[in-house]
């Protein structure tokens, strides 16, 4: 699965890093290729049964390099754009594109990762930020420096974090983030700035 993550994830890259920096017509028209031209409703049915046809997942792996190769494309030639999923992880990114699709099955799967893009813009890290691990137990999870100074804003704003913003995965910050994780019953109390505790500390 991953050396077909991996192949599409760079045939993607390098087809859109070929092309000129305005690769629409005048119209702004383009072609979209590859799985990107498939039905949403292709989309979802693989993905419900990639774990049980081998046919399907390696369709919907090929759905997941679409999306790894567009998100590395946009970083890589959209302004003020260092990385535009700073905490997001791919299978995070794949269910909001589900989402899109149960709700537009005849749209094609460049539409939802279209789509799912312009909802992360706001979210996105503008400049390289440095990377930590943070740990608990055996635990770890590494994360820019930036998406805890965040985290750290958000929990103070919720009352839970009384320190500086400054991105450090401090005592303090520990306490802060598994004190929220204990006020929401789904989360799991580990202390760590993980893709479930970060997604619905930013909802907030």
């Amino acid at each position: 699965m991953q050396k077909i993550l991996g192949a599409c994830a760079a045939i993607c890259l390098t087809t859109i890093v070929s092309l000129p920096a305005n690769a629409a017509d005048l119209d702004g028209n383009y072609s979209v290729e590859g799985v990107g031209q498939i039905s949403c409703q292709t989309f979802t049915k693989s993905r419900q049964n990639a774990s049980t046809d081998q046919s399907a997942s390696n369709e919907y792996g090929l759905f997941l390099g679409f999306i790894t190769g567009y998100v590395s494309a946009y970083n890589r030639f959209v302004d003020d754009t260092f990385d535009l999923t700073p905490w997001q992880g791919l299978e995070l990114f794949a269910r909001a594109a589900l989402q899109f699709c149960s709700k537009n099955p005849e749209q094609n799967f460049f539409v939802a990762v279209s789509s799912v893009t312009s909802s992360l813009v706001d979210q996105r890290l503008r400049e390289q930020s440095p990377i930590v691990t943070t740990k608990q137990g055996d635990q770890d999870i590494t994360i820019y420096r930036e998406v805890i100074a965040r985290a750290q804003r958000k929990l103070k704003q919720l009352d839970f974090y009384q320190g500086q913003a400054d991105g450090d995965y401090g005592p303090q910050t520990i306490s802060a983030i598994k004190a929220f994780q204990q006020s929401i019953k789904t989360l799991e109390p580990n202390g760590l700035p993980d893709q479930a505790t970060l997604l619905v500390l930013f909802a907030q």
